[in-house]
């Protein structure tokens, strides 16, 4: 039963606290803290009725024997207690051959048979990263498992990025709403730590101002995203790869940061249809779907492009998420080298 993330924490958590559990679930996709979350609402659940010692095992099979994995799932429990099993690694990451099986022919036959009659008293979780979706090891999972895709647009970040800080206490201004959405829509998995930073800066006020933000918040990489935009504008070239390099550098998940690279260009191209037909600054910032006293940084950049550079770049982009998704290859090194297409087919920036 495959099912399309983004769902709810919430449904999980109900189902699971219900006792409602399925056998086994794969969790895959490039989002490891919504990964990380689903499989911590399990664990939680598994163990207020198990033993902490024996209730819950993980096997990380990039350094772990997967027949220790089969054996573990097989065995019966003496107490006939419901337990956990976690697998962490199943596929392989970075460089050549990322998002392949780590398991070979036989160890692969030997999990899907699993799968086909799993063991009554086990919760078997399957948590990866990339997966290369056209290789039928993976669609066999899938369809054999509870499975969930953790890849959301960008329209579903800002949606649950929007949610939580509705439901986290502090009463946001509309500015200060804005710019948290704007600067977390692309690392949601910052957002707990800092809104428990700010929590701490307010010291029991339960509001908060764009002053506040600003003074004790660590900004996500929007602004580099921004800069990196910037610099294939300006043709830039060694700037636009040292842009990208440092936000590989710090860790940062790259389709996460692709979408909010897209974003930039749409945003400009929708800019420069509204500027073309003369809309006021109010419409021009809600179509953009930018807050307005970001307008400005947005419409010097906008300058820099003809509507047919923009365009242009969207369609390059687009080749480039179809590339990322499907080859098989590094992501950072093909994103690496859509930017040098950006920059180097005939994109050219138009003097200021």
């Amino acid at each position: 039963m495959a099912v399309k993330a983004p769902f709810s924490p919430k449904e999980l958590e109900r189902a699971v606290n219900a006792g409602k559990f399925e056998p086994v679930y794969f969790f895959n996709g490039p989002e490891e803290h919504r990964i990380s979350e689903a499989v911590g609402i399990i664990k939680s659940a598994i163990l207020k009725n198990a033993d902490p010692s024996t209730g819950w095992r993980v096997y990380d099979l990039a350094g772990t024997s997967f027949g220790d994995l089969l054996a573990d799932v097989m065995t019966v429990s003496f107490f006939a207690e419901r337990r956990g099993v976690l697998a962490l690694n199943l596929s392989k990451e970075g460089g050549r051959g990322s998002g392949e099986p780590r398991l070979d022919e036989k160890e692969q036959e030997a999990l899907l048979k699993y799968l086909e009659s799993p063991s009554p008293d086990v919760v078997l979780v399957i948590a990866c990263g990339k997966t290369d979706g056209r290789m039928k090891f993976w669609k066999d999972i899938a369809s054999k498992t509870c499975a969930v895709h953790f890849e959301s647009s960008e329209a579903d970040r800002r949606r649950m990025v929007g949610e939580k800080l509705q439901s986290c206490g502090v009463k946001f201004s509309p500015d200060a709403r804005e710019w948290m959405i704007e600067r977390f829509a692309a690392q949601p998995a910052l957002l707990d730590s800092e809104l428990k930073k700010l929590g701490l800066y307010l010291g029991g006020k339960d509001s908060a101002t764009l002053t506040d933000i600003e003074a004790c918040l660590s900004v996500p990489p929007a602004d580099d995203v921004f800069n990196l935009a910037e610099s294939i504008a300006q043709k830039k070239m060694d700037a636009s790869l040292e842009a990208l390099n440092s936000l590989r550098k710090r860790g940062e998940v790259l389709l996460p940061v692709f979408a909010m690279v897209v974003r930039q260009f749409r945003v400009l191209l929708v800019l420069k249809s509204c500027k073309e037909q003369g809309l006021p600054e109010a419409e021009t910032a809600k179509k953009c779907g930018v807050p307005p006293f970001f307008l400005r940084k947005y419409e010097d950049q906008e300058r820099k492009f003809t509507t047919d550079q923009l365009k242009k770049c969207l369609c390059i982009l687009s080749q480039a998420d179809l590339k990322i998704k499907s080859s098989g290859l590094n992501d950072w090194q093909v994103f690496e080298q859509e930017i040098v297409r950006l920059i180097g087919t005939g994109h050219r920036a138009k003097a200021v």
